[in-house]
């Protein structure tokens, strides 16, 4: 369940920790189950944890977020949310289907990629002190997130790295490819990076012997492989720049 938290806090800061709790809990329920449960003060309290007694002081604060209509409870985010994701998971059906592997992985990067152009809005948020705000979020989100960076896939970033250390050592192109290649098969493309990351760190000589060896189970990864810089590659204003994990812009 998606959780916007600056803007969450901005505006619940009116609320006790067992509004926050309660409300909260509500949320994830209504989540789990599709986007609507029971208008039932005893089966509500029980999500929230909170006595029968005490529920009718909670609701009466955290009731204005939520719509209550023919017995049932809903929020107009949630329900807007999970009508994205099932868009979402179709389409990437849809194009598994059609195009095959390859097609579906590249919907996904691209889906992905549009979602970060959604403002910082707190999906749920419906209360009326928010709702005349999310017009201007959203159009000056689209105009900040022109500049933003974006991440490149977990084997784009392998090859990034390893491709320039291997070429600088005068590995050819054909042979950059079938080392780098041999090792993102052989551990998978997370542990590859991490190896990849830490190889560049160390300086280590002879990279691609260095990489056939670890292929071939004659070598093990680099020791301070754990400690290497945790990067990823992003792309700025159309260039590959890399940097380190959590200074991606928002």
């Amino acid at each position: 369940m998606p959780l916007y938290v600056g803007d969450y806090l901005k505006d619940t800061r009116h609320l006790t920790a067992e509004q926050h709790g309660a409300y909260l809990l509500v949320l994830m329920d209504l989540w789990n189950r599709g986007g609507s449960i029971s208008d039932d003060p005893k089966a509500l309290a029980r999500i929230a944890g909170v006595s029968v007694k005490r529920w009718p002081a909670v609701w009466s604060v955290i009731g204005e977020f939520f719509d209550c209509a023919d017995g049932r409870v809903s929020h107009g985010r949630i329900t807007s949310e999970l009508q994205k994701a099932d868009q979402i998971s179709q389409k990437r059906k849809t194009a598994g289907s059609k195009g095959g592997a390859a097609k579906a992985l590249k919907e996904q990067d691209r889906d992905l990629a549009n979602a970060k152009q959604l403002p910082e809005q707190m999906p749920w948020q419906t209360h009326s002190r928010s709702e005349p705000s999310i017009e201007k979020k959203d159009s000056e989100a689209k105009a900040s997130d022109a500049g933003a960076s974006e991440p490149m896939t977990i084997k784009a970033q392998i090859f990034a790295i390893g491709r320039p250390m291997l070429e600088r050592s005068g590995s050819d192109k054909k042979s950059v490819g079938a080392a780098i290649g041999a090792l993102i098969k052989a551990k998978g493309e997370v542990e590859a990076l991490s190896i990849i990351t830490a190889m560049r760190a160390a300086g280590t000589g002879e990279p691609e012997t260095y990489i056939w060896k670890i292929v071939k189970g004659k070598a093990e990864p680099v020791e301070d492989a754990g400690a290497a810089p945790q990067l990823e590659l992003v792309l700025i204003d159309g260039k590959p720049v890399m940097q380190p994990i959590g200074r991606r812009a928002a």
